[in-house]
C-alpha cells in the first residue's frame, strides 16, 4: 500500500448503508431467517470487534439490521461459498459487518474507515484491518467497484 493513500475517518453505519446501496439491493430481512447459534456468534463478534474498540458497546447492547442482497445494475458478483442467499448485517453503533460474499467485507472494511483519536492517530487494529481489507480488495479485481 503506498504512502500516498489517505486513511478515512470512519463513518455512520447509515452512510456505509447508503454506500453499500449504490452497488447493491438491500432488502430488509427478519432476523427469523437466521438461527439463533449464528445471532449469538454475531453479537459476540460485533462486542469484541476492532469496530467496537474506542465504543465499548456490550454484546447485549448491540442493534442490528439484516438485508437479502442481490444485484443493482452492473454490481459486482454476489456469489457466496455455499449457495445461501446473500445477507448483509451489520451493527448499527460500531458499523461491524457480516456478510457470506468475500468482496463485500473487504469493501465494506474500507469504506467504513478507521476510527480516529482526538489527537488525531487512529486506532491500530482498525488501521491493521483497514490496510488489509485494502490490499485484498485491490488483489480480487472486482469489476464495477
Amino acid at each position: 500500500m503506498g504512502g500516498s493513500t489517505s486513511i478515512p475517518k470512519r463513518i455512520s453505519c447509515t452512510h456505509l448503508l447508503e454506500r453499500a446501496s449504490r452497488l447493491l439491493v438491500l432488502t430488509p430481512l427478519d432476523v427469523n431467517a437466521f438461527s439463533s447459534a449464528h445471532w449469538a456468534y454475531v453479537r459476540q463478534s460485533a462486542a469484541e470487534a476492532v469496530t467496537n474498540r474506542c465504543l465499548g458497546i456490550a454484546a447485549e447492547s448491540c442493534s442490528f439490521l439484516s438485508f437479502s442482497l442481490s444485484p443493482a445494475h452492473q454490481s459486482p458478483s454476489l456469489v457466496t461459498d455455499n449457495d445461501e442467499q446473500p445477507y448483509l448485517i451489520i451493527e448499527e453503533g460500531t458499523c461491524y459487518v457480516d456478510t457470506n460474499v468475500y468482496w463485500l467485507q473487504l469493501w465494506l472494511t474500507v469504506e467504513r474507515g478507521v476510527d480516529q483519536y482526538e489527537d488525531g492517530s487512529f486506532d491500530p487494529g482498525g488501521l491493521l484491518a483497514w490496510q488489509t481489507a485494502r490490499r485484498l480488495l485491490d488483489d480480487l479485481k472486482v469489476d464495477n467497484l
